[in-house]
């Protein structure tokens, strides 16, 4: 059986270590993602939009995936205005977009990825993301930041 993983941190934002070690543990590798995303406190945005979505009925299935989740301080960075807002029915396709582009092919741990970085040239990861766009990783005092093609971190 294919197993799906699952790295906590922020849309836009920055690698939320305080829940992210506790909800961790509260993780297991015989669940889905939309499992395990449920489990979280700091997922709780995620949760409700991932049952609505393509991507959570996909995420409910067997498959081999790395998802970067968006934490609720992530949802409430965004652009579109509220939480609330960004989960109504009407942006359903845009949270679709938004989850595919934290979602890369692969079982990737954090080790993994620090490892990846670090052998390649200029410590710049690129991933190819599901809605076929780029996700930069480099390091930045031990933690993984994610960047899209325009920056944003």
């Amino acid at each position: 059986m294919k197993k799906s993983i699952l790295i906590l941190a922020s849309f836009l934002g920055f690698v939320g270590f305080s829940n992210a070690q506790n909800d961790a543990k509260k993780m297991s590798p015989a669940k889905n993602i939309t499992e395990n995303v449920a489990k979280a406190a700091d997922l709780s945005a995620l949760s409700t939009g991932l049952k609505g979505t393509s991507m959570g009925k996909k995420f409910e299935t067997k498959g081999n995936y790395t998802f970067f989740a968006i934490n609720d301080a992530g949802f409430d960075k965004t652009l579109h205005g509220t939480t609330q807002k960004m989960l109504s029915q009407e942006y359903h396709p845009m949270l679709d977009k938004i989850i595919n582009f934290h979602t890369v092919e692969g079982k990737l741990s954090v080790q993994d990825l620090k490892a990846k970085i670090a052998a390649t040239k200029g410590g710049v990861l690129m991933l190819k993301t599901l809605n076929g766009e780029s996700l930069k990783l480099t390091m930045v005092n031990g933690s993984i930041v994610l960047s899209d093609t325009k920056g944003n971190k």
